[in-house]
C-alpha cells in the first residue's frame, strides 16, 4: 500500500494525457500555465499526479481515470508483487 508521500512522488506518462488533449506542447503547456520546458520535461520524466488531476480537469473538463484508466487507481502491480 503506497502512503500518502509515495502518492505526491507518483508520476504518470505524458503521451495520454498529450493525445487526449489534441493539443500541441506549446497550447497544452499555455492551458495548463506552465511553460513548454516543463511539458517537455513531463515527456521525459512523467507529469506528477496534481498535475495530471488538474489538467485532465480544469483544462480537459474529465475526470483523469478516463484518460489513464486503472493507471490513475493503482500503481504497477508488477512492483507490489516483487
Amino acid at each position: 500500500m503506497a502512503s500518502t508521500s509515495d502518492e505526491c512522488l507518483r508520476k504518470l506518462p505524458l503521451a495520454p494525457l498529450l493525445e487526449a488533449s489534441g493539443m500541441s506542447i506549446s497550447a497544452l503547456a499555455l492551458a495548463a500555465g506552465v511553460n513548454r520546458k516543463s511539458i517537455h520535461r513531463w515527456a521525459h520524466d512523467g507529469v506528477p499526479l496534481f498535475r495530471v488531476d488538474e489538467i485532465a480537469v480544469k483544462v480537459l473538463g474529465v475526470h483523469p481515470a478516463c484518460i489513464y484508466g486503472d493507471a490513475w487507481w493503482f500503481e504497477d502491480e508488477s512492483a507490489e508483487a516483487a
